[in-house]
């Protein structure tokens, strides 16, 4: 028989666990607790799962233990997909704040752990904690991703109709895809070059080597870092470099990973490269520092980048809020990689430098909502798509938006741009699209 004396050792625990028992399954009805009245002390903070645990029962306890785990699931969500650590960190912090005051509460309650006077986050009694809870929570909706409120509008029809499905599936939340270089290895103008496209006033006939940088939530996805990197980089202000994806191992996409140095110093982390394992094995032969530095390199403090290698292949890969891709395809006698960028349902394919549109290529790139395809020139080439055959390609994908890049110095911008159907154009340095 249970002592009801509260200087007896244990009282408000074993009242604790006797409230438990007279609820049950079901409770004995809200409001009508006996422990509540006479009984349990503190039974308004530190003990109010108990009185939960009287009056509503188990019914009312696990959905509880529910709501608490699946807040802690979606504070490391956002902590795992914050744009940097500080956030990372501050998302992480805030979760353990409500989840492991609710642990121990429930332990203490439940005869888990000794008592301690901590209160349950959002039940109980008390402005200070309830103030501490709805601040953590109101972090990682700040730190988390945002989508923008929809309008509810009378249904246009016709074409008005489908512009506006896709201004609202756009209005939820877009990526940017930032065009950093349109050019092919050579850049436009080429040395000692006096062609017309070379000495054009057009400043969009001034290509640097091919480059993308997508981003979204605060996190920056670079597609290749060419020789011109630090150049479009200072050009674009470019604040962030989360990741690397190489497509090949040639000069005119790699040579650029040595300034990513910098961002390991603005960010203060390493940064993934993801690629094929034939394209990693290339960056080490010409960058083996970056990947497997000399022991010496952190006694002299040498000023090197700190790259993880990570293998990319056809299955998707979560690199940031993207799931990313990647398929071998021709590029004259060796192989470069077709990279799809997935975000919220929208699709970028990248094919900066192919000779052949594969099978595998043309469904990557069928129904595509931002297409890049090498078009180098009109004359044929080993290596490359002429600009006849990437506009084939592009218009039998349907891709929403259509872009040819690798641009040498055979066509003018704006040449190019007269002769090519809607919804394809070539690609210029800064241009900045939506995904």
């Amino acid at each position: 028989m249970l002592s009801i004396s509260e200087d007896a050792d244990g009282y408000q625990l074993r009242m604790g666990l006797s409230a438990f028992a007279a609820g049950g399954a079901r409770g004995v009805g809200l409001g009508k607790s006996l422990f509540k009245e006479r009984y349990l002390p503190e039974n308004h903070t530190d003990f109010i799962f108990a009185m939960v645990g009287e009056e509503l029962g188990l019914a009312a306890t696990m959905p509880c233990l529910l709501l608490y785990a699946a807040l802690a699931a979606a504070g490391f969500v956002v902590a795992y997909l914050a744009p940097d650590r500080r956030q990372r960190l501050l998302a992480l912090g805030m979760t353990l704040q409500i989840c492991l005051s609710a642990a121990v509460n429930v332990g203490v309650v439940t005869g888990c752990f000794p008592t301690k006077g901590l209160a349950l986050p959002f039940l109980s009694y008390g402005g200070s904690s309830l103030f501490g809870s709805v601040g953590a929570v109101g972090f990682l909706l700040g730190i988390g991703p945002r989508r923008a409120p929809r309008r509810v509008r009378r249904a246009p029809r016709g074409g008005a109709r489908r512009t506006l499905r896709h201004l609202e599936r756009m209005s939820t939340e877009t990526a940017k895809i930032l065009v950093m270089g349109s050019g092919t290895s050579t850049g436009v103008p080429i040395i000692g070059c006096d062609c017309p496209v070379c000495v054009s006033q057009d400043p969009r006939d001034r290509r640097l080597r091919f480059g993308l940088h997508v981003s979204a939530r605060g996190f920056g996805l670079q597609i290749d870092v060419s020789p011109d990197f630090r150049q479009q980089a200072l050009r674009e202000k470019l604040p962030r470099v989360d990741a690397v994806v190489l497509s090949h191992c040639h000069a005119d996409h790699v040579l650029g990973l040595d300034d990513l140095r910098r961002y390991n110093t603005l960010q203060g982390s390493p940064i993934d490269v993801w690629a094929r394992p034939r394209v990693l094995s290339g960056v080490r032969r010409i960058f083996g520092y970056v990947f497997d530095p000399p022991p010496e390199a952190e006694t002299w403090h040498l000023y090197r980048p700190k790259l993880v290698p990570r293998e990319l292949g056809p299955e998707p890969a979560a690199i940031g809020p993207f799931a990313v891709r990647a398929v071998a395809v021709p590029h004259g006698p060796s192989q470069a990689s077709a990279v799809e960028v997935a975000f919220e349902g929208r699709r970028l394919v990248v094919a900066s430098d192919c000779s052949e549109v594969t099978p595998e290529l043309a469904a990557m790139l069928r129904g595509a909502d931002v297409a890049v395809l090498d078009g180098l020139r009109d004359r044929p080439h080993p290596a490359h798509l002429t600009v006849a055959a990437a506009v084939e390609a592009l218009s039998a994908s349907g891709c929403r938006v259509g872009r040819i890049v690798h641009l040498g110095h055979d066509l003018t911008h704006a040449g190019l741009l007269a002769r090519l159907p809607a919804g394809i154009a070539p690609t210029f340095d800064g241009e900045v699209l939506p995904l």
